[in-house]
């Protein structure tokens, strides 16, 4: 059986890099860009097309509605569409099927630091250091991206 930490690096090769302005990278496996529907909503995401990602990544949940990167990549756009109802939804339901997903963690304490829940936010905060240090080790405070970012928000919330 290989390690998940050496499928995870390698599924990071895998994935192209990212642009700045896209903001956090998704959390997707390589098998997701696999599927066609799944790389389009990647590919509509680093256009920062939000809309334009909604469609083929509902039909990667019509198909396999435990795919948790496809609902936080749908609750990120739907997020940015100024949809919370469903972003709240879609983050939810990726934490349920993975409690340990840094993106959506992440996403969702965005959505709570837009929404002025920063309480929540701030758990959310918590959450992902346990879950950057599970994955990255004791010093994953410089490798942590998710934490990051969500640390700069909650700074700049009033």
């Amino acid at each position: 059986m290989i390690p998940r930490i050496a499928i995870l690096l390698a599924a990071l090769l895998l994935v192209p890099a990212w642009g700045p302005a896209a903001g956090p990278s998704p959390d997707e496996r390589h098998e997701d860009l696999q599927d066609g529907d799944f790389a389009a909503g990647v590919a509509a995401w680093e256009r920062q097309d939000w809309a334009a990602m909604i469609p083929p990544l509902t039909r990667v949940i019509r198909r396999e509605p435990w795919n948790d990167g496809a609902h936080s990549l749908l609750g990120f756009a739907h997020r940015k569409l100024g949809d919370y109802q469903q972003a709240l939804a879609h983050y939810h339901r990726a934490l349920a099927l993975n409690p340990h997903h840094r993106q959506a963690m992440e996403y969702l304490g965005e959505a709570y630091v837009e929404l002025g829940r920063l309480d929540q936010a701030r758990e959310l905060l918590e959450r992902l250091a346990v879950a950057c240090e599970r994955v990255l080790g004791e010093d994953w405070r410089g490798e942590c991206e998710e934490w990051a970012d969500l640390g700069e928000a909650l700074e700049g919330a009033p």
